[in-house]
């Protein structure tokens, strides 16, 4: 017998798919559209600026008005000094963690050095320290120990000024100055430039006291103090600080000077033109009096010669 004819199934489209897992989401136990999750918004740690300089303007247009109540300004006011405040505080901290980030590796690499120099001179000492009468004699023992006590100070002075030195402040290397010194005397010496304790490649920790910056002397007072914390923080007046303050006094000062000198040399010109258009005038004056008087003797040298034509002519008729 002939097979019944039977259509083909026909493909399904995508929104019949979807609407089925409609169908099965609304029929599965406590069903219907899959709700949105809302995520709480981030809350920022510190306050924005641009939020910051808007308050601060809409409370200032506020005190602007002649007809704002005592009591209103009062409390207007006081938010103006807070938000001023704020503001003030932000800056410094996005300024302090700005400086952080441009001088990391700076700091990174100085403090790595410095904490090699240490522990190296350490060892040093241990070993001069432990060194038997068959090596080396009292005199020699004591004159090393003494040396490497004075290297070891300024080392752990180097290695203190790496981690302590101001963080809002702008870093002055330690190293690099001195390492270009060393590597410049061990090519004029034509070797490695070793010293007697064969401490050629850390030269740059035997340099001179007088040849460091003027944070390390701040560094090493601190050390005594016991103030470091505090001059990391900023909290203390540092002798950076304590040399702007004094440069922009000098700098005031000598505009001051400079203002009275320009001063001074304006009302010296203005006299010195003074005295010269008076004494223009004087000779303007004397010419015109010697003018009028060399006239005067003309014209009476003219009229005596016409007397004398006349009289002489009347006389020979």
């Amino acid at each position: 017998m002939p097979r019944e004819y039977a259509p083909a199934d026909r493909k399904r489209k995508s929104h019949d798919i979807s609407d089925d897992a409609d169908a099965a989401a609304a029929t599965a136990p406590g069903g219907g559209p899959r709700k949105r999750i809302h995520l709480p918004k981030k809350e920022h740690k510190y306050p924005s600026v641009n939020e910051l300089k808007k308050r601060i303007r809409d409370v200032k247009r506020l005190l602007n008005k002649t007809d704002l109540p005592a009591d209103a300004r009062i409390v207007q006011e006081r938010a103006l000094s807070g938000y001023e405040k704020e503001l003030e505080d932000e800056l410094k901290r996005r300024d302090r963690s700005k400086m952080i980030k441009k001088y990391h590796f700076v700091r990174f690499l100085d403090r790595k050095t410095a904490t090699k120099d240490v522990n190296r001179l350490v060892r040093r000492e241990k070993e001069v320290s432990s060194a038997g009468p068959d090596v080396m004699d009292e005199k020699t023992k004591e004159k090393k120990l003494a040396s490497l006590a004075g290297k070891l100070r300024v080392a752990r002075v180097n290695l203190n000024y790496t981690i302590y030195y101001p963080l809002d402040e702008k870093y002055i290397a330690l190293y690099a100055e001195q390492k270009k010194k060393v590597k410049g005397e061990g090519a004029e010496d034509g070797g490695d430039g070793a010293d007697s304790d064969g401490d050629a490649r850390f030269g740059m920790v035997h340099a001179t006291v007088a040849d460091k910056p003027a944070m390390w002397h701040v560094v090493e007072k601190c050390m005594k103090d016991g103030t470091l914390d505090m001059l990391r923080d900023g909290k203390l007046e540092s002798g950076a600080k304590a040399g702007e303050k004094d440069r922009k006094k000098e700098e005031r000062s000598q505009r001051g000077g400079e203002k009275a000198k320009k001063s001074q040399e304006r009302g010296l010109s203005s006299s010195q033109a003074g005295k010269s258009k008076d004494r223009s005038r004087k000779v303007d004056d004397r010419k015109r009096t010697r003018g009028s008087t060399a006239e005067d003797h003309v014209m009476r040298d003219a009229g005596n010669d016409d007397g004398e034509e006349s009289d002489g002519g009347f006389f020979e008729m």
